[in-house]
C-alpha cells in the first residue's frame, strides 16, 4: 500500500483520477491486477475523506474554541444551577463577578454570593423556573465581598446539559449596579426637587392642555384644603372655583396659545383667606416644539400690599405735616393776602351803610359797594379753600392729572409770598395739555416746595434780578423744570440734597426735598438738581406721562 498522506489534496484528486482512467483502460490484467487498482482507487478515496474529516474537525474546534471564548469572556455572566441553586456551569466573566476562580465556584451553592435578604426570593425564582419552565426576571443583590454589593438581573432558561446529564437553569447575570445607581441618584434628586419645591412659599403647578393638574406642590394643600392627591387630575376649575376661574381663565387660554403672561388677581379660598396674588403662566414645549401643558407660579403679595399701603399711608401723612410746616412758615403772608379782602369788605360795607342812611337814593352806588363785597368775599374764600385742599388728610389719589392746571394751582397758592419777596414767577407752560398719573395734592406740594425753595434762596439778591421760571418739557416723560437766581447749593451737600435732614439752609430741617423726592418715587417719577450756568439751581421733575 502506498503513502499518500504526503500528497495535497489536488495532487490525490489527480491521483484518484489517474487510477480510475488506468482501471476502466486496462482489462487485460487479469482479476489480480483489477483489485490492486481498485483497492488504491479506494484508498485514495478513503484518505481524501479521512482528510476532509479532519479539517472538518479542526474547524469544529476552532468554531467550540470561538464559541467558548465569546461564553467564558461574554460582558455578561452566566451560570448553570441545578433545581438546589447549586452551581454547575459558570464562565469567566460571572467568575470574576463573585470574585473567585472557576475552579472554587462549581459545585457551591448560589446562596453563598446572594444577600441573605434575597434568599427567599432566588429559591422563589428558581422553583418557578423549573416548575413552570417561564420567561420571567428578577432582581437581587450580590455581595462577593464584604462591603462590596452589586445589583444584578437574572433571566434564566431551563435546558438539558449532557454533560451534567441534568436539566440545568442556565441564567444570564446581568451587572445592572451602575444602573441603579443611577436611578437611585435620580430618585434622589428628584425628592431633594421636590423637597426644595414643597418649602418655597409659591404655588407651583403643572397644568395640561385639558387644563387638569399634573403636579402640584404641598402649598396647594394648605390654600385650597385638599390633599395633593386628590388635586393632580382634578380640572382646574373644580380645584379653584368658579369664581377664581372665571378670573384667570383668559389668562390660562392665553398661555395655551403659547404666551408668556402674568397678571394680579384678588382671589377666595378655602382656608377662607382672600389674597392677593401674582401669577405668572409659563408655556411648556416638547423636544418637538409641540406645546404638552403650562408651568403656573403664583405668589402671594398680600403682606407685601399691606406693607406698601403702611408706607403710603405713612408718606402721606409726613407729606401732610410737611404741608402745614409750609403754611406755618407761610403764616404772615397769608394772613395779609386774607386781610386785604377782609379790610376791603369792611370799608365797603361801611360805606354802603352810610349811603343807605342817608337815604340820599345812591342805588347803583350801594350796588357796586355790594359787588364788590361779593367779589372781596369771593377771593378771601378761595384763599381759605386753597388752604384746606391743601394741609386735608387723605388717600393718596392715583389719576390722571392736567400738569400745567396743577403748577398754576401751586403758583396761586405761593402767590402771597411771591408778593411779599417781590419775586415774581415766569410761567413757560407747553400750550397743549399734559396728564401725568400722580396724586394732584402730592405734586402741587412739589411744585410748591420747589418754588418756596427758590424764593428763599432769592430772598437776600441784591446785584442780580429775582426771578423764578416754571417750564415744561414733554419728551419721554413730562419734565418740570423749576430755574432760579439764588444763591445755589454748596457742592458739599450737592450729591445728598435729598436725604432727610440735609438742607442748605441755616434754620432748615432737611424735609421738604426729602418728602418731595418720596412722592415723586410712588408717581413713579424723579427729581434731579443741578447747577444754573448763569446763577443758582434748576430742579427737574420729572413724571411718566399718560
Amino acid at each position: 500500500m502506498k503513502d499518500y498522506k504526503k500528497l495535497t489534496s489536488e495532487q490525490l484528486a489527480k491521483k484518484l483520477q489517474s487510477e480510475q482512467d488506468s482501471l476502466e483502460n486496462e482489462h487485460a490484467g487479469g482479476d489480480v491486477q483489477d483489485l490492486v487498482h481498485e483497492l488504491q482507487v479506494h484508498q485514495i478515496e478513503l484518505e481524501m475523506q479521512n482528510r476532509e474529516l479532519r479539517e472538518a474537525q479542526q474547524k469544529l474546534e476552532e468554531t467550540c474554541g470561538s464559541y467558548a471564548d465569546l461564553y467564558d469572556f461574554a460582558p455578561i455572566g452566566y451560570i448553570g444551577m441545578d433545581n438546589r441553586g447549586v452551581i454547575r456551569e459558570i464562565n469567566l466573566t460571572a467568575a470574576t463577578m463573585l470574585g473567585l476562580e472557576r475552579s472554587n465556584l462549581l459545585k457551591q451553592p448560589m446562596t453563598r454570593w446572594i444577600d441573605r435578604s434575597n434568599h427567599s426570593q432566588f429559591f422563589n425564582y428558581l422553583h418557578s423556573q423549573f416548575i413552570e419552565n417561564s420567561e420571567s426576571s428578577t432582581i437581587l443583590t450580590l455581595t462577593p465581598h464584604p462591603g462590596h454589593a452589586l445589583s444584578v438581573k437574572l433571566e434564566s432558561v431551563i435546558a438539558y446539559s449532557p454533560s451534567q446529564d441534568c436539566d440545568l437553569c442556565r441564567t444570564a447575570f446581568i451587572d445592572i449596579t451602575e444602573l441603579t445607581n443611577s436611578q437611585a441618584s435620580i430618585v434622589e434628586k428628584e425628592n431633594q426637587l421636590t423637597l426644595v419645591i414643597d418649602a418655597m412659599p409659591v404655588l407651583i403647578a403643572y397644568i395640561d392642555k385639558l387644563l387638569q393638574y399634573r403636579f402640584v406642590n404641598l402649598l396647594h394643600e394648605q390654600w385650597f384644603k385638599r390633599k395633593r392627591e386628590k388635586i393632580i387630575g382634578a380640572k382646574v376649575r373644580s380645584v379653584t372655583g368658579p369664581n377664581n376661574f372665571s378670573l384667570i381663565k383668559p389668562d390660562l387660554e392665553t398661555a395655551l396659545n403659547g404666551h408668556h403672561v402674568k397678571n394680579a388677581y384678588r382671589l377666595s379660598f378655602p382656608d377662607q383667606k382672600t389674597r392677593d396674588v401674582e401669577a405668572e403662566y409659563i408655556p411648556h414645549y416638547d423636544q418637538r416644539n409641540e406645546l404638552k401643558g403650562i408651568i403656573v407660579l403664583v405668589s402671594d403679595r398680600s403682606e407685601q400690599k399691606a406693607v406698601e399701603q403702611q408706607n403710603r399711608q405713612r408718606q402721606e401723612e409726613q407729606a401732610r405735616i410737611a404741608r402745614f410746616f409750609t403754611l406755618g412758615e407761610m403764616a404772615t403772608s397769608i394772613a395779609h393776602e386774607i386781610n386785604q379782602p377782609l379790610s376791603a369788605i369792611s370799608n365797603y360795607a361801611h360805606a354802603s351803610l352810610n349811603l343807605l342812611r342817608s337815604e340820599s337814593g345812591y342805588t347803583q352806588e350801594v350796588t357796586r359797594a355790594l359787588e364788590a363785597i361779593s367779589t372781596q368775599s369771593n377771593r378771601a374764600g378761595e384763599i381759605i379753600r386753597s388752604i384746606r385742599r391743601f394741609v386735608k388728610k387723605g388717600e393718596p389719589k392715583l389719576e390722571p392729572v392736567d400738569i400745567n392746571e396743577a403748577i398754576k394751582n401751586a403758583v396761586k397758592f405761593v402767590e402771597p409770598e411771591s408778593k411779599h419777596y417781590h419775586i415774581p414767577i415766569k410761567l413757560e407752560l407747553q400750550s397743549e395739555s399734559c396728564s401725568a398719573h400722580c396724586d394732584r395734592i402730592q405734586v402741587e406740594q412739589v411744585i410748591i416746595n420747589l418754588v418756596r425753595n427758590a424764593m428763599e434762596a432769592m430772598a437776600d439778591n441784591v446785584n442780580r434780578p429775582k426771578e423764578i421760571t416754571i417750564r415744561t418739557e414733554t419728551n419721554d416723560s413730562i419734565d418740570i423744570f423749576v430755574i432760579d437766581s439764588g444763591t445755589g447749593i454748596p457742592s458739599n451737600i450737592m450729591d445728598n440734597i435729598f436725604d432727610p435732614f440735609i438742607s442748605s439752609k441755616s434754620d432748615g430741617m432737611g424735609f421738604g426735598l426729602a418728602i418731595s423726592q418720596s412722592i415723586a418715587t410712588i408717581c413713579g417719577g424723579e427729581i434731579k438738581c443741578t447747577k444754573n450756568d448763569e446763577k443758582g439751581c434748576i430742579f427737574k421733575f420729572s413724571l411718566p406721562i399718560i
